[in-house]
């Protein structure tokens, strides 16, 4: 929560406990006034609660490093791809046999970032120049375990499904802390 928050959810805690006691009112209108009131505070305290940063908004905030990285790692390949040597006219048939699979490896990464990869065991099976570019995990029966933050393709369904649940949740945050405003600022 922000320090604005936290301080609406205490100011209406405060309000709450300041109430006068119920069985000093003498009315029924000013009983059903000050249960309304009460139970108020507290729903509106309990949703600017609920409402805070949770899982899914952590998941779109990967979500977006993820495509960061991923955008990266496209423009990286693209410049490598340009640079690389047409691997037909080297002379040496060792050195042409190294360029080619330099080339065929920018190719497969290239593609392997906009459509994904297969996965074998449970592990990426991700282009040698994305392995450089992400960097590996080695694991204790000395495997590598690529770092895969997913294709664009994903990422991108994975931003369009989450982004509009986190738009509803800051809506609802925002009218919840609007509601507190107001509750405040009506005398108790």
């Amino acid at each position: 929560m922000t320090h604005d928050e936290v301080a609406f959810v205490r100011k209406l805690q405060d309000a709450e406990a300041a109430m006068p006691d119920a069985a000093d009112l003498t009315t029924d209108r000013q009983r059903a006034d000050h249960y309304e009131k009460k139970c108020r505070l507290q729903i509106t305290a309990s949703r600017i609660q609920n409402l805070q940063p949770n899982k899914r908004t952590r998941k779109l905030a990967d979500a977006h490093a993820a495509r960061l990285l991923v955008v990266d790692a496209q423009q990286k390949i693209a410049d490598e791809l340009e640079d690389a040597p047409d691997w037909r006219t080297i002379a040496d048939r060792r050195d042409q046999n190294k360029a080619w699979g330099r080339h065929t490896g920018l190719i497969a990464s290239r593609r392997a970032l906009v459509n994904g990869v297969e996965f074998f065991s449970g592990v990426p099976a991700v282009p040698a120049p994305l392995k450089q570019i992400f960097g590996v995990m080695l694991l204790p029966d000395g495997r590598e375990f690529p770092h895969w933050p997913g294709c664009l393709t994903e990422i991108d369904e994975e931003i369009a499904r989450l982004t509009p649940i986190e738009n509803q949740r800051i809506e609802a945050l925002a009218d919840a802390v609007r509601e507190a405003h107001e509750l405040l600022s009506v005398p108790v």
